[in-house]
């Protein structure tokens, strides 16, 4: 876990969470459910996946194709909760 001045929002980068400086204002619970949701991005390993379609879609930016399974992926990220685990 690491902590930055330049990002807003929580992000996860490989295995490495970043908070911003402003989460030392959250209350334990907030705190507690984001580093929740970050380590499932980090066990999902959805940058990973995010990086691989990046390159897809730059190899292949004449294709909608490769810009919808982007944001798909992206989209799904998000949505898709590990079974047994709060996010």
């Amino acid at each position: 876990m690491r902590i930055s001045a330049d990002i807003e929002t929580p992000v996860t980068i490989g295995a490495t969470i970043l908070l911003p400086e402003s989460y030392e204002d959250w209350d334990r619970s907030k705190l507690r459910v984001v580093l929740a949701h970050e380590r499932s991005h980090v066990l999902q390993g959805d940058f990973y996946l995010q990086v691989v379609t990046g390159i897809y879609a730059a190899l292949f930016w004449f294709s909608p194709l490769g810009w919808w399974l982007k944001k798909e992926i992206s989209d799904l990220a998000e949505a898709i909760k590990r079974p047994g685990r709060a996010s």
